[in-house]
């Protein structure tokens, strides 16, 4: 586990992170036609993939590190974590709704995107509540 604790794991996946952000940036805001070409989309697409398998490993490695050094632990840090993305979520909501009014527009959301704000709240929220009671009562699953 002291991979981490050198940060070169962590460094490289936010230069890579930083750069799939600049670059898909890049692509909404230059009419260019290089910033538009196959070969750029090609990179920000594979610097996608990479930056979320990497996201990924990190998040478990971290979880896995949490667990070995306690249970409580890990079901404290997955409860924050769970609370903050429902938050994120409910603030990304309403930052959309807001774009929304403020455009003038008179759809608000659609039926898929309804089902998938909908499946987040639901999957972070079953998270949290089994993460919080698996916290305050972590002595009666030994």
């Amino acid at each position: 586990m002291g991979e981490l604790d050198k940060k070169w794991f962590r460094n490289v996946w936010l230069c890579l992170l930083f750069v799939s952000v600049m670059l898909n940036c890049i692509q909404r805001l230059v009419d260019a036609a290089w910033a538009h070409s196959a070969g750029i989309e090609m990179l920000d697409k594979v610097l996608f993939w990479i930056t979320l398998s990497l996201t990924v490993i990190i998040f478990i490695w971290h979880c896995v590190g949490y667990w070995r050094t306690s249970k409580r632990l890990f079901w404290r840090m997955l409860r924050r974590w769970c609370g903050g993305l429902t938050i994120g979520v409910v603030c990304a909501v309403i930052l959309v709704l807001l774009v929304h009014y403020a455009k003038g527009d008179d759809t608000i959301i659609d039926n898929k995107e309804r089902a998938l704000i909908l499946s987040i709240f639901a999957a972070g929220g079953l998270m949290w509540g089994v993460a919080r009671y698996k916290y305050n009562h972590w002595r009666k699953d030994e």
